[in-house]
């Protein structure tokens, strides 16, 4: 990219009005004090910042200066950015605490192409595509451009709903050192960031080095330090609602054993009336008070019952976190040489270190098809004296279970193991070396450019706090052992041999009374994933102007690039076989290598005539041949239209390609389970049909189960029930996702209102062939109500015996793989007004130079449908949690020559927390009850003072008035963040920084 000077940078800041979500640069330069730049969405260079598609560019003020300790918080109050990970709703996943992704439109972060000076990152995680914010230093970031819509023609493959490029300073001279460090109102959350920056020219000015290192400190912020997120709140799903509300902590299903009992308490603990559609306020009221020694019968779906007294029912909210914890050590260094007139050498290395560790609940017995125990009546622990034992022989015998190999499910948590920590270790490197240059040819400058670059990340993840589910199942099925009279583990007394040496040093586990440590140690285990992920890039470009046409010259660029992803990641051979309580993760190795080749071209059709200041017609076309899904090609037109000085109109048509990643291509086949899915052969579910549509799903029942009755099937899953087994993995044969993307807007600029702008953009996006796993609901919509079922059926598996599930022919699990069936639409409105001026011109007693800057971004969501598959209802996402159809950030500042003041505003409208509600009874869809988030605004200020022009201050308040997210169970879930990334979770927050320049 051509440099530019600091001046030049506050006028592309200033003339778009685009991206700031502070405005405090100065007024935009004349254009013809511009020199020729390049800008991100194109690769010709320009005399003016005309471009067909819509720039948002956050500068280096707003980068460094807003109390943001990494890169994606600074940027993504850009209105078009939709929650993603970042450092409040990362903590508690596996695999990525400590990261930071941008997600342009909600469309994914794999649909987010992210550059650094025009080229492409490494992977920041294992288990994605997406790049890692937090591994670039924000102290080395002159400023971030982002364009939307369509832009793989220019830069390839995942650019499907725009570019995030971050440009890295290239050209200060000095010592720069920077400190900041913040704190929320209560005590927590503490961040820190120190960094150092030296740049220097030598060799009488050929050479240049530019070297910095920064180290950032976050401190975790858990639910149970805040009264709103502690204990939590959860949707009252019985079969009928009425006023009893499940346990919040918990969230125990609907065939669970613990309820919160608050039957019309009046003025008690919870409100009256309690039912489903109502949001508890836990900040001013408490639960419940627990009723000591209960026990409730497992299936009771219509009546409220008592909450037992267990203290293991606090921890899933305790250890859900709010800010993840994680420590950053990042390094780059950049140089060049001008070898000669017409060449210059550059090379850049930069390495990141990113550590995170975050708390995690124990898991508990909630009787998932793959992890369930059965309490036999000779269990050894019920034989003893306490009163849950008496209670509890008393509750068998009075339900005919008096045999000794009589049992009941056992439900409890694991809180015995402590909790569960999950530690992250990630090291990236990054290194491009290149040359550049420019000759003439004929009356033409040439201009070439080429490079190589490589990358890679190697991760690990330890899963602290696990334990064996073998080696525990075991343990819990203790016996007396009638040679000591003593607890032993009932396989130790197997006339089997194998048997009893896989249970040899089986300790019996007290599960009612507390265990013993030597128990404990026996099933703990840590669950360890390690893996490496690599990407090369080769790649050439040139430009030139062709030839002049009558309006101007005719820009073109050319250039191929060749790129090569591997990613190997395994775990310990435990996790690996899914022994330990957490999805089972087989080894997962893949690689694909792609040449790409272009071409664009920048055509002037008018220019300084009437009613045509200027026209210009862009287009690009790009052709790659993946070893994978072969050869692919996207393309781009635009016209860029100025009448007249005040107003310019622009518009583009795209259609974009993203090859499918490694992780969509070779992930083995893994676990996951689900709560929701009802059985349409159980008989609740055959009960609503008639007709036909009943004959059809009998039928088909029939088919799949022995001795299938309509009238008395119960399955083995449903709301409350035991979970659904999911296998899940990729797809080597998964085709290329398009999209279509179109976007029309002006710009507006009168020249009879100096620092004015504004700009309207209207943009549609329809993603076709898109990624996803097939709809679970719609496998089994297929297989049972299509006469004579459907190919699908062969995805879901019946427990024939009833072994596993305990239901013969229960749904012992179901086996989806990526596949080329989903689609997305959506389209929308980005508008900006900017307004700055001199306050000298309409105050006489104000400074000379002083300012006001007023700046408004936003955007109106339209449209946003997904379809998972073919035949199903489109999800309507226009307006619901996380994606609003308002999105507003508006900033006023004050500045001069040594104080700036700024605040911003941001907003987002009401929204609906879920769409979708949980039938009131089998096939009875609930009446709508919305449940809304209400309108959101959060405020932020800061100040900066500049002591000297090398000493500057800054401080600052986010979330001046200390709001929290809405409080809704959508919103936050107890045990995830959900859509916590869109809203603030720490509350208010303080922090001061200060830079020195030497």
């Amino acid at each position: 990219m051509t440099k530019t000077d600091s001046k030049t940078i506050r006028a592309l800041r200033g003339l778009l009005m685009l991206g700031a979500a502070v405005g405090m640069t100065g007024t935009a330069m004349a254009q013809d004090q511009l020199e020729e730049i390049v800008v991100t969405g194109s690769r010709i260079a320009r005399t003016n910042l005309n471009s067909t598609v819509p720039l948002n560019v956050v500068g280096e003020t707003e980068i460094r200066f807003a109390g943001f300790t990494n890169l994606a918080d600074a940027v993504s109050a850009a209105p078009q950015l939709a929650p993603a990970l970042n450092g409040q709703s990362s903590g508690g996943f596996l695999f990525v605490g400590g990261q930071s992704r941008v997600d342009l439109r909600g469309l994914g972060t794999n649909r987010t192409l992210v550059l650094v000076d025009g080229k492409r990152h490494i992977t920041g995680a294992l288990d994605s595509s997406a790049v890692d914010l937090n591994t670039i230093p924000t102290s080395m970031v002159q400023r971030t451009e982002i364009i939307t819509g369509g832009a793989s023609a220019v830069y390839g493959s995942e650019a499907v709903a725009g570019v995030v490029n971050v440009l890295l300073r290239k050209d200060f001279q000095g010592v720069e050192v920077d400190s900041s460090y913040g704190i929320t109102e209560y005590g927590d959350g503490q961040e820190m960031q120190h960094s150092a920056v030296f740049g220097a020219k030598f060799d009488e000015g050929k050479g240049y080095i530019l070297a910095g290192v920064e180290y950032t400190k976050v401190d975790g912020v858990l639910a149970d330090d805040r009264k709103w997120a502690s204990p939590g709140i959860t949707f009252n799903t019985l079969v009928t609602p009425n006023t009893s509300i499940q346990n919040p902590k918990s969230r125990t299903g609907r065939g669970g054993v613990f309820r919160t009992l608050v039957a019309n308490p009046g003025a008690g603990p919870l409100a009256a009336n309690a039912q489903a559609g109502v949001s508890i306020d836990f900040e001013t009221r408490s639960v419940q008070g627990l009723n000591a020694n209960c026990l409730a019968p497992r299936n009771n779906p219509t009546a409220a019952t008592p909450l037992c007294d267990d203290p293991s029912l606090d921890y899933t909210s305790i250890y859900t976190t709010l800010q993840g914890e994680s420590e950053r050590l990042l390094g780059r260094a950049y140089g060049s040489y001008q070898i000669s007139d017409y060449v210059k050498m550059t090379a850049e290395i930069g390495a990141a270190s990113v550590d995170s560790s975050n708390p995690r609940a124990q898991p508990a017995f909630t009787g998932t098809a793959s992890f369930r125990h059965n309490v036999r009546r000779d269990n050894a622990f019920l034989a003893g004296t306490s009163a849950n034992a008496v209670e509890l022989r008393r509750i068998f015998d009075a339900n005919g279970l008096t045999a000794p190999t009589a049992s009941a499910e056992l439900y409890r948590f694991t809180e015995e193991f402590g909790q569960r920590v999950i530690e992250q270790q990630r090291d990236m490197i990054r290194t491009v070396i290149g040359f550049e240059g420019d000759f003439e040819a004929g009356d033409r400058t040439v201009k070439w450019d080429t490079y190589y670059q490589y990358g890679q990340l190697d991760g690990k993840s330890l899963n602290r706090g696990q334990f064996n589910k073998d080696r525990y199942t075991r343990q819990l099925d203790s016996v007396i052992d009638p040679a000591t009279g003593r607890p032993i583990c009932r396989d130790l007394l197997s006339t089997d041999a194998g048997v009893r040496a896989a249970a040899a040093g089986c300790i019996p586990f007290d599960w009612l009374n507390g265990p013993s440590q030597a128990a404990i140690d026996y099933s703990k285990a840590t669950s360890v994933t390690i893996g490496q992920a690599s990407q090369q890039v080769a790649a050439f470009n040139v430009t030139t102007d062709l030839f002049d046409l009558p309006a101007g010259p005719l820009g073109i660029a050319v250039g191929a690039e060749y790129r090569e992803e591997k990613s190997d990641q395994e775990t310990d051979s435990a996790t690996a076989q899914g022994l330990l309580f957490t999805n089972a993760i087989p080894r997962r190795k893949g690689s694909y290598d792609v040449a790409e080749y272009y071409a664009e071209a920048l055509v002037p059709l008018l220019s300084d005539m009437f009613l045509a200041k200027e026209l210009t017609l862009d287009g690009a076309y790009r052709w790659a041949d993946y070893s994978t899904v072969g050869g692919v090609s996207q393309w781009k037109v635009g016209l860029d239209y100025t009448p007249i000085d005040d107003i310019r109109f622009r518009g583009t048509y795209s259609e974009s390609v993203r090859a499918p990643n490694i992780i969509e291509l070779y992930a083995p086949t893994g676990e996951n389970f689900t709560g929701t899915q009802q059985d349409p052969c159980d008989r609740s579910r055959v009960a609503t049909l008639t007709g036909e549509a009943r004959n059809i799903r009998v039928a088909n029942c029939t088919r799949d189960i022995p001795g299938y009755n309509a009238a008395t099937f119960d399955s083995n899953i449903g709301t409350g029930r035991s979970s659904l087994r999911l296998l899940q993995g990729g797809n080597v044969n998964l085709n290329e996702e398009t999209a279509e993307t179109f976007t029309i807007g002006t710009v507006i600029q009168p020249t009879f209102l100096d620092g004015f702008s504004a700009t309207v953009d209207y943009y549609d996006i329809n993603i076709k062939d898109a990624i996803n796993l097939p709809a679970l609901s719609g496998v089994f919509q297929a297989c049972y109500d299509t006469a004579g079922g459907s190919p699908l059926c062969q995805l879901i598996v019946r427990d024939q015996t009833g072994a596993r599930t305990n239901v013969v022919g229960g749904v012992d699990s179901v086996s989806l793989t990526q596949s080329n069936i989903a689609s997305f639409k959506n389209r929308g409105i980005d508008f900006s007004v900017a307004y700055g001026f001199d306050l000298k011109d309409m105050l006489d007693a104000a400074k000379d130079d002083s300012r006001i800057d007023l700046s408004l971004q936003g955007t109106h969501l339209l449209q946003y449908d997904f379809v998972s598959q073919a035949g199903q209802a489109p999800r309507k996402f226009a307006g619901t949690a996380g994606t609003p159809s308002w999105k507003l950030s508006g900033t006023a500042s004050y500045s001069d020559d040594v104080f700036t003041f700024a605040w911003t505003t941001r907003f987002e409208d009401n929204q609906v927390a879920d769409e979708t509600l949980l039938p009131i009874a089998d096939g009875q869809p609930l009446p709508r009850i919305p449940f809304y988030t209400g309108d959101v605004w959060y405020h932020d200020v800061r100040v900066l003072y500049k002591v000297t022009q090398d000493l500057v201050l800054r401080a600052g308040v986010q979330n001046v008035m200390n709001d929290r997210p809405p409080n809704h169970p959508t919103v936050y879930q107890g045990t995830g963040n959900a859509t916590s990334g869109n809203w603030d979770n720490r509350g208010r927050f303080f922090y001061a920084g200060v830079n020195v320049k030497f």
